[in-house]
Parts: C-alpha cells; sequence; structure tokens
C-alpha cells in the first residue's frame, strides 16, 4: 500500500468502474453526512468517525428509550447485527442476547428498532406464494442494518480495506445480502425469506406485479450454481416464473434466471397503480 507521508493510498483492483464504486459504497454507505466527507476528503477513517458519530446518537437515544421501558434492549440487539449476518445461518437467534430471555417479552424492541428505521427485519414465510405475508413468521427473522456503511463501521480500517479489494478472505455475503434488503425496503417492497427443510433457502423473495419473484445473492465466483433456487423454481404449486441472481458479474440470462451484477438490484421496482375502481351495478337491489 503506497505511502506519501502520513497518508496512504489504496490501489483499487482492476474491475468496471460501476462495480469498483459498488465496494466502495460498501464502505461509505448514503448516510448524508458520511458521503459527504468521502467527497471531500476520500478518506475512509474520516467517513469511519462520522459514522460512529451517528451510531453513538443512535445508542444515545436507545439509552433514552430503554429507561422509559425496562423491557427494551435496543443496544443489546443493535450491537449483534453485525455477528447474526455473518453467521452462516442469517437467522436473528435471540438467545445470543441472553439465554434465559423470551422473544415474546421483548418482540417490542424489533418493532421499535424497525418503527425508527434503524433496523431491517426481513422475516420468514413458510411457502413462496401470494400473498406472502400470509405465511410469515413473526418470530423467525433476518435482522438487517439501515445503512450498509453503518454494518460496515463495525469492522476494523484494515478489514474494510480487505473489502473494498474484494479479499476471498472477507465474507461479502452479509454486505451483499445487506444492500438487496436495504434496495428492495426502499423500492417499496416487503421482502421476506423461505427456508424449507429438503429444499433449502431462498435469500429473498418479494410479490412483483402480482407473482413470488425469488431473488438469491451472490458474493463469490460460483455464482450459477444455487441448488436451493433451483429446488424451489421446480416446485410445482409454488408456480415460480422467474429468479433473479444478483452477484458481482454482468447481466445474462439462463432459462427463468435473471442474472444481474449487484448494483443493478435497485431496477426492481413495483409497477404503481394508480387507480383501481370497482364499479358494481346495483340498479334493482
Amino acid at each position: 500500500m503506497p505511502k506519501r507521508g502520513n497518508i496512504e493510498y489504496i490501489s483499487l483492483p482492476k474491475r468496471g468502474k460501476l462495480l469498483s464504486l459498488f465496494f466502495v459504497y460498501l464502505i461509505v454507505g448514503g448516510m448524508p453526512d458520511a458521503v459527504k466527507t468521502y467527497i471531500e476528503t476520500k478518506d475512509i477513517r474520516e467517513v469511519d468517525k462520522v459514522q460512529r458519530d451517528i451510531i453513538m446518537l443512535y445508542k444515545e437515544d436507545f439509552s433514552q428509550y430503554e429507561r422509559e421501558d425496562k423491557k427494551l434492549r435496543l443496544k443489546s440487539i443493535y450491537d449483534i447485527i453485525p455477528a447474526e449476518l455473518n453467521k452462516q445461518n442469517k437467522k436473528f437467534v435471540f438467545t445470543m442476547l441472553d439465554k434465559e430471555l423470551k422473544f415474546d417479552r421483548y418482540e417490542n424492541s424489533f418493532l421499535w428498532l424497525k418503527d425508527a428505521g434503524v433496523a431491517l427485519p426481513v422475516y420468514n414465510v413458510d411457502a413462496p406464494v401470494i400473498p406472502l405475508m400470509a405465511s410469515k413468521s413473526s418470530n423467525v427473522f433476518r435482522l438487517f442494518s439501515n445503512d450498509i456503511g453503518l454494518l460496515t463501521s463495525a469492522y476494523p480500517a484494515e478489514t474494510k480495506i480487505e473489502l473494498i479489494n474484494k479479499n476471498g478472505e472477507v465474507n461479502n455475503g452479509a454486505h451483499f445480502e445487506n444492500v438487496v434488503a436495504q434496495q428492495l425496503t426502499a423500492n417499496g417492497f416487503e421482502p421476506y425469506f423461505c427456508k424449507k427443510k429438503n429444499i433449502g433457502e431462498m435469500d429473498f423473495a418479494i410479490e412483483m406485479r402480482g407473482k413470488v419473484v425469488p431473488i438469491e445473492v451472490k458474493s463469490g465466483k460460483a455464482y450459477k450454481s444455487h441448488k436451493a433456487l433451483d429446488h424451489f423454481m421446480n416446485v410445482p404449486d409454488y408456480h415460480l416464473e422467474k429468479a433473479y441472481v444478483f452477484s458481482a458479474q454482468n447481466v445474462e440470462t439462463e432459462g427463468s434466471v435473471i442474472y444481474l451484477p449487484i448494483y443493478m438490484c435497485y431496477l426492481l421496482k413495483e409497477q404503481r397503480i394508480g387507480k383501481m375502481i370497482v364499479d358494481l351495478d346495483i340498479t334493482g337491489l
């Protein structure tokens, strides 16, 4: 890593410009002050200071509400989001906080974090069929950060550099999935996930144009290896017509699977319906 005086310059690996920008986004995120600081300084350590100040303000709010409601565990839950997302089984395990805690007693903590826009819970569904919310499990979910930059701020500076350089030893999967969860939510979707015995796990499922659309997120080179997704697509009762796979690779289509670069996840948008008028002829009633 070249140095000039006290300044370290990071050389980005050769890849597409948009993909390079995306990996920087994984660190900077979208908080206005963090983005402004990066534009002005290009210094990820300065960006990190801004992000940590934001998190400190979050936790000050958490402390206030925890004093008012003794059942809230906001700080503890928020602090373990990065660790939970890095597990192979990304389902949020409440007992990581305390083996004696019961979910129903502290359910309001998760609802508070969601309503405050601080965390994004993605709930499990029993089956990927319309309507998804009909089989939603309110106590089985993944918990994502509201901002990928704030999530990454939990990592040491050296790890962030490895993330930019896409070092294979750094788990990019959690970051990729967090970005997709954020973008789907920002685009008005209610993302879910589905895990079924003997089939596997679907990263995300959304309702789009009256259909369930599965979404797979891949951070490695084996982006076409998705046995669980294939199994789901082959179940006739699910009526899954197409699926999206987001990765660091290029645009491609194979059968019913559409492969897109991870930075194109913002293109998934629901068609807006202006009016839905039901006009009944009640003459003679």
